[in-house]
């Protein structure tokens, strides 16, 4: 980060914003460290699961853009969630991470590396913190909000209070789509089975942020119930959230 002095006790922090190029842009929840990945690969035990990228890389801005993974507990979900949070985030450089797994060998390795700017949620955390679902919603839209006018505080904001408009107004001036993660996203379903009214909240708040939006280039959800089991009793590995298609990918060892 650098700053010029502007009077003897006052100084601006000036962010370079190099487009394509990784920044120091960095927080809890839009383009978080890579250190949750290096701690996977620091592991003893590794499994190269980065031809997932591969896959990702292919869908981009694009009708199947978004997915949905379901699996029990234990099958490496939020490690996933972590490397693609890890790769196409715009915290740090991290071609050392992946040049030398399954993704490096790709033709698209290097396209799509930190060129993004990721917002990483972990659902589970919000409703621990908040068991009231409009809390939950608040939380995470004031968390969101906080760091998205702090990374970009020159945008004329069209509404500060409003967390669809200020994405919005920043992919204009930025032109740098988002990728949302969300890790844990059917928490809702498993603790608040019987409430109805919150499930419907917290469906209408993802369908309102994701469904639809020009800002948004890829949307990564992981989960522990089948998707059928929160919105409709199904058994096809695609259902339709409002017109927008999400993959159950329960029949690919890529996505465990």
């Amino acid at each position: 980060m650098c700053y010029t002095e502007i009077g003897p006790k006052e100084k601006i922090y000036v962010r370079k914003v190099l487009r394509g190029v990784c920044t120091d842009k960095v927080g809890i929840y839009l383009n978080p460290k890579k250190r949750a990945f290096q701690k996977a690969l620091n592991s003893q035990i590794y499994v190269d699961k980065s031809e997932l990228i591969a896959y990702t890389n292919q869908v981009l801005n694009s009708e199947q853009q978004y997915i949905c993974v379901s699996r029990p507990r234990r099958f490496g979900k939020s490690m996933a969630a972590n490397m693609l949070a890890a790769y196409y985030g715009r915290s740090a450089d991290s071609r050392e991470e992946f040049e030398h797994l399954k993704i490096g060998k790709e033709a698209s390795f290097r396209k799509y590396l930190n060129r993004y700017n990721v917002i990483f949620l972990n659902m589970q955390e919000f409703l621990s913190d908040n068991p009231d679902i409009e809390a939950m919603k608040q939380s995470i839209e004031d968390s969101l909000l906080w760091e998205l006018s702090a990374e970009y505080p020159d945008i004329h904001y069209s509404d500060r209070k409003n967390l669809i408009r200020t994405l919005y107004d920043i992919f204009d001036v930025e032109n740098i789509p988002f990728i949302f993660i969300i890790d844990e996203w059917d928490c809702i379903f498993r603790e608040k089975k019987e409430d109805k009214d919150a499930q419907s909240i917290y469906l209408n708040f993802l369908i309102n942020l994701l469904k639809d939006k020009s800002y948004i280039t890829l949307v990564y959800m992981t989960g522990i119930l089948p998707v059928g089991n929160c919105l409709r009793d199904s058994e096809w590995d695609m259902i339709v959230l409002n017109g927008k298609f999400l993959y159950q990918m329960r029949k690919s060892e890529l996505y465990s």
